[in-house]
């Protein structure tokens, strides 16, 4: 809204060899929220989400991106040290299954984004800054033990889901951030490792993290660094077992756009970009001042990366509507690689190192 390369064998699982990722495109919207950071486990509505997902899935997407606790406003539960100490809301479990079954219903992956840089600002008087979750250790295994993994156990079984570690985490990195309280980078790439490694433990799921642009997804080009490829996880927790994404995203506004440095995904190809790793762009506006939204979805696929999620459902700031018919044609124009088995499929076959799609002709 509005970095990676090969750890050792001892770490995880054998990454050392690239897997080729079945052609596939994510081809879809955020459907954020209903009501920010209270929907599961505080405030579900079924009804909400499904005629979300059936509009979005009408208009030809496979896949949605949705938050959970955003902020921490209601979950997880917190301890008065700030620790976790439970997953928080006593429908978590239920809302979790709903919400996971409502997507599969309309066939669509859906990306649990579990944080947002939100949880280092004050956006209300009354509200709790969470950047110690990120900056301490031990609070951070507090909530992977005492949260993310009842989460996992409570959707076991749904093939359909991946969990996103933190939307935007570079604004509460020190060096780009524009929050109250700002975390080391380290600190930040540790937590994501963390929450990489549990998830790969104690799930099937593919895990990835929000990044908030290429400039801080790759060294080449016009990028600042590669905050989330597999040696710099590696290098923030070096104890980690299986702690890597499986595949990143990178969002892209118009804020990006420079026809000579920027960091949107029609100025260059993927792999000018050296990425190593599967690359979805996870929130692109629908309403660009030099794109369409055609031409976003055509460049995108064209210069090989794996797909764009539109932002976003029920923002008036960034509506939708105009995105829809440019999504209709691209899911007709390409209905093999945008089908949900197809990105189903695309998920499976992904490891701890997948190797970025072929580029369309």
């Amino acid at each position: 809204m509005a970095m990676l390369l090969n750890l050792p064998s001892f770490l995880g699982p054998d990454v050392s060899t690239a897997a080729a990722a079945p052609d596939a495109f994510w081809l879809g919207a955020n459907v954020p929220w209903n009501q920010f950071g209270y929907d599961i486990g505080s405030a579900y509505n079924a009804s909400f989400f499904d005629g979300a997902f059936g509009a979005i899935a009408a208009a030809g997407a496979n896949s949605a991106r949705f938050w959970m606790h955003a902020d921490g406003r209601a979950t997880p539960s917190f301890a008065a040290d700030g620790s976790v100490s439970g997953p928080g809301g006593a429908s978590y479990a239920d809302d979790l299954q709903s919400l996971a079954s409502l997507a599969a219903k309309h066939g669509l992956v859906l990306e649990l984004c579990l944080w947002s840089f939100d949880m280092c600002k004050k956006d209300f008087d009354k509200a709790v800054l969470h950047d110690d979750l990120i900056s301490d250790a031990a609070k951070s295994k507090s909530y992977v033990d005492n949260a993310l993994v009842p989460y996992l156990k409570a959707l076991a079984g749904a093939e359909n889901v991946v969990i996103e570690v933190v939307n935007e985490p570079e604004w509460c990195m020190k060096g780009s951030c524009n929050t109250q309280k700002c975390v080391e980078v380290s600190e930040m790439q540790r937590f994501t490792a963390m929450v990489a490694e549990a998830v790969h433990a104690h799930s099937s799921f593919k895990v990835t993290t929000g990044s908030a642009s290429l400039k801080w997804s790759s060294v080449a080009q016009s990028g600042l660094a590669s905050y989330w490829n597999d040696t710099a996880l590696a290098s923030a927790y070096p104890s980690g077992k299986g702690a890597a994404l499986d595949f990143y995203n990178v969002h892209y506004y118009d804020w990006m756009y420079d026809p000579s440095w920027g960091y949107d995904p029609c100025r260059l190809k993927a792999e000018a970009w050296a990425l190593d790793k599967p690359t979805v762009i996870a929130e692109l506006p629908a309403s660009s001042a030099h794109y369409s939204a055609a031409q976003l979805l055509s460049c995108s696929s064209d210069n090989g990366f794996a797909g764009d999620l539109f932002w976003a459902y029920n923002d008036a700031s960034f509506p939708l509507d105009k995105a829809v018919p440019a999504m209709k044609d691209f899911a007709a124009a390409h209905k093999d690689a945008t089908s949900y088995s197809a990105l189903l499929k695309w998920l499976g076959a992904l490891g701890t190192a997948a190797a970025p799609p072929t580029p369309r002709a």
